[in-house]
């Protein structure tokens, strides 16, 4: 979170200090870098949030549903097989399943649905719940399952990776715009004072920046969705 934060500050910092050697206009900068700022710490960053929050959960989901196979598939029990992978749950889903201590062990991987909103949790219990009143081979039960969620791991991690390199493009391009202005500010100085004092010009600068804030918040939205059934909070499994 550190590093979103400064990196958030460097943004502001940047973009603000562009605009005011683009139009040498402080009223005008001082807008721009106020408007990055909401965006930046007050939109985006709870965007972030939510994305990591979404990823970090699939990634225990992907856990906990492999490890509670394996284990029913040695121990033969529900309860005695969740019991077995209990130790492994990080802080956050203990704490989710202090409510429901006292409940049945398949109502207790049913209430997690709450807690992994995915379809594949979603198919996942339903599996579950046949073993429960059937039995079977669970390994064999759950075997296209698994195949689905270790192919989603995969594709979260590829996104990742893929996030990273077309943010580092972005900059990359965003970067050149803004050092063609400051140009304009040095390399033709002359050109520039003719031109900072013009209604248009100020409006082309202010026009410049919104539209990269505009350009900034359509990349972010697709570079951190991920086309997850159940991924989004209000999506139905």
């Amino acid at each position: 979170m550190k590093k979103i934060i400064f990196i958030d500050i460097l943004i502001v910092l940047s973009v603000g200090l562009s605009c005011f050697i683009a139009s040498d206009n402080w009223i005008l900068s001082l807008i721009i870098t106020l408007l990055y700022i909401v965006y930046l710490f007050a939109i985006f960053n709870i965007i972030l949030k939510k994305y990591n929050n979404n990823v970090l959960k699939y990634h225990q989901c992907y856990n906990f549903i492999n490890d509670y196979v394996a284990a029913i598939s040695s121990y033969q029990s529900l309860l005695g097989a969740f019991d077995a992978i209990y130790e492994n749950f990080n802080d956050d889903l203990k704490k989710e399943l202090e409510g429901v201590n006292d409940v049945d062990i398949l109502e207790k991987i049913k209430y997690l649905q709450s807690y992994f909103p995915f379809h594949v949790y979603y198919m996942f219990c339903q599996i579950i719940e046949l073993y429960d009143h059937q039995g079977g081979d669970i390994l064999n039960m759950s075997s296209y399952l698994i195949k689905q969620v270790r192919s989603i791991e995969e594709y979260v991690n590829a996104c990742t990776k893929y996030r990273s390199s077309k943010i580092v493009e972005l900059i990359i391009l965003w970067a050149s715009c803004l050092l063609i202005l400051i140009f304009i500010r040095f390399g033709l100085a002359s050109f520039f004072e003719t031109l900072k004092n013009e209604f248009i010009y100020v409006l082309f600068i202010a026009i410049f920046f919104a539209f990269l804030l505009f350009c900034l918040h359509i990349a972010l939205n697709r570079l951190f969705k991920i086309n997850i059934r159940g991924f989004s909070k209000y999506e139905k499994n």
